[in-house]
């Protein structure tokens, strides 16, 4: 009975993961499971390891996961682009070429680089500009104020981060595709009633 039992659940995330997913996650666990608590660790390089060795329950990641872990798609995310309201590049939908021409704030989730752009540039022998590399999400999109710079993030947390700051959403260049955001577990825990 999810009404009365206790657990802790630890999760490996990123930023993004946290204030997407986790703010309906914990609602629905305030109604349904109050004895659960979820316990979110910062997503590094680590994160599967420590799934496969039971340091964690869950991972919260992109695309694809390791050989011999289960996983679910949550949902499929596009990249957008936010930039701050006033940036000089316009409202239109953005180009590769006018894409390239700014510099950008990277987010660095994995092995220094935002894998899923630098792939997606990677494949047709470009590279972006970078004005500065950060390990969160949510600061990158705070460097936008002051500078020229692009960011280009999943469009659920760029609608929560537009809509409290001075930024405007802009569709990427169509080189830039979208994901899908999975949950993967360890099957040691398929029949385990908390996860």
């Amino acid at each position: 009975d999810p009404s009365k039992g206790e657990a802790r659940v630890r999760i490996a995330a990123t930023d993004y993961a946290s204030t997407v997913i986790l703010p309906r996650l914990v609602k629905l666990l305030t109604f349904k499971a109050p004895g659960v608590c979820i316990d979110v660790i910062a997503w590094d390089d680590s994160a599967f390891t420590k799934l496969e060795k039971g340091e964690l329950d869950l991972v919260l990641w992109v695309n694809s996961v390791p050989e011999g872990l289960k996983h679910q798609i949550l949902f499929r995310e596009k990249f957008v682009c936010l930039v701050r309201e006033g940036h000089p590049i316009g409202e239109k939908a953005l180009t590769l070429k006018r894409y390239l021409e700014y510099p950008h704030i990277v987010v660095s989730v994995l092995k220094n680089q935002q894998l899923l752009v630098e792939q997606a540039l990677d494949e047709i022998n470009e590279k972006r500009k970078v004005l500065a590399r950060v390990p969160y999400f949510a600061a990158g999109v705070w460097l936008l104020e002051e500078t020229d710079a692009i960011i280009s993030v999943g469009n659920r947390l760029a609608d929560k981060l537009a809509n409290n700051g001075p930024f405007k959403i802009l569709v990427p260049p169509v080189e830039i595709k979208g994901y899908n955001y999975l949950q993967c577990w360890h099957p040691r825990t398929d029949s385990d009633p908390v996860l």
